[in-house]
């Protein structure tokens, strides 16, 4: 046969024979169609793209052109995960906004049944913050809804944990949210919105910042969250003896799940108490010390007339009363226990009533039963035959 202008040979070889011909240099022959064509010393041979097959270059030339080998299914994989590699990502869709008064909302398309909702919602609970924490805050209001938290601007200021569902930037003037559609089904759009507002609000009202409890505790509150949780919490830290004092290291809202829970537990507590104490009032006018530069201790002493520690330990007291002995006191044993003399002695006294009605009714029915027999007896002495009853006398015979 001829390829590439050289005299060749197509010679069908085992994959035996074909290692044998790879290590010889001496002239033999194998057959090829019939033919026995020499082999020299120094001729040199191919392997052509058949397995099986070898392209013999008799005279001695450079090898023949060799057909194009195709390419491996892993090459192929390689070749297309390289392509697809290369291809451009789409780029993200442009981001839609929604203003209103006092909020500008920056959404995804799939969000806007979220954010109009919000957006319905906003004034009624910024009224309420404003009022209660007297406090006016400038517009508009940044809120974005993301299903990754980052701040619009700031790349770097990224990377919070999953469990991040809200972020409020005070300085400026913007909340983030995450995305209703990455939420767990038992958060609250509504709940998180009111407590990351209360969290700006409260970072403009005063500027230094918050003792991390207050802050906390201020935001729950406001957006009226129910935790039920909280109460088998503080159940267990009042009977342990291990309810804070509120000391800026006591509280840990970063040390693992369970402390995290009991820190907002015991601030929302708190705060309670200290509502309970002197109203929204006392908390604005404690805030108005606090952004005024003094120490909570100074300010807590000068708007509730007491120290700080007794504050702390009449709130320790009554979350003992509350979660310890009143549920002891309260509980079905011993409810039981105490209410059985009272039971029994209803049931005699009922018992004894019954036993009396029952032997007056005897007493009513045995007199009723001789009344009539008397009746009886009075009316028989007394009858008189009607004349039409009178037989005639008998005539004498």
């Amino acid at each position: 046969m001829r390829e590439g202008g050289h005299r060749c040979w197509q010679i069908v070889v085992s994959p035996d024979e074909d290692r044998l011909l790879r290590k010889r240099d001496e002239g033999w022959g194998l057959r090829v169609g019939g033919a026995v064509p020499a082999l020299r010393a120094g001729d040199r041979f191919f392997r052509s793209s058949s397995p099986d097959k070898i392209l013999l270059a008799a005279e001695g030339g450079h090898p023949p052109p060799r057909p194009p080998s195709p390419i491996p299914r892993p090459g192929i994989l390689l070749l297309l995960l390289t392509l697809l590699a290369n291809i451009p990502a789409p780029a993200p869709a442009a981001p839609r906004s929604l203003a209103t008064d006092r909020f500008l909302f920056v959404f995804e398309a799939a969000d806007r049944r979220a954010v109009e909702h919000l957006a319905e919602i906003a004034p009624q609970k910024l009224a309420r913050i404003e009022q209660r924490l007297r406090i006016d805050l400038p517009v508009p209001i940044h809120v974005y809804l993301q299903e990754r938290l980052q701040v619009p601007g700031v790349p770097h200021a990224s990377g919070w944990p999953e469990w991040v569902e809200g972020l409020a930037v005070a300085n400026a003037n913007t909340i983030l949210l995450r995305s209703p559609r990455t939420l767990p089904p038992h958060e609250s759009i509504d709940e998180i919105f009111a407590h990351e507002l209360a969290h700006l609000a409260l970072g403009r009202r005063v500027p230094d910042g918050l003792p991390r409890w207050l802050n906390e505790g201020l935001a729950m509150l406001i957006a009226t969250e129910i935790r039920p949780g909280d109460i088998p919490l503080l159940t267990r830290l009042a009977a342990l003896n291990a309810l804070t004092d509120f000391s800026p290291t006591e509280l840990d809202f970063q040390g693992g799940v369970y402390r995290a829970r009991a820190a907002y537990a015991q601030s929302l507590s708190m705060v309670h108490y200290l509502k309970r104490e002197k109203g929204w009032p006392g908390l604005a006018l404690l805030l108005d010390h606090l952004a005024a530069g003094e120490d909570l201790t100074t300010a807590a002493a000068q708007v509730y007339e007491k120290p700080w520690p007794a504050l702390v330990d009449e709130w320790r007291s009554g979350v003992r009363m509350r979660y310890t002995w009143l549920p002891l006191v309260l509980s079905g044993s011993l409810v039981w226990v105490l209410a059985s003399p009272v039971v029994g002695f209803g049931l005699l006294h009922k018992w004894r009533d019954a036993h009396r009605r029952i032997r007056a009714m005897a007493e009513e029915e045995a007199v009723d039963d001789e009344i009539a027999r008397v009746e009886k007896i009075w009316e028989r002495s007394y009858r008189v035959p009607d004349p039409e009853e009178r037989k005639p006398p008998d005539e004498p015979r």
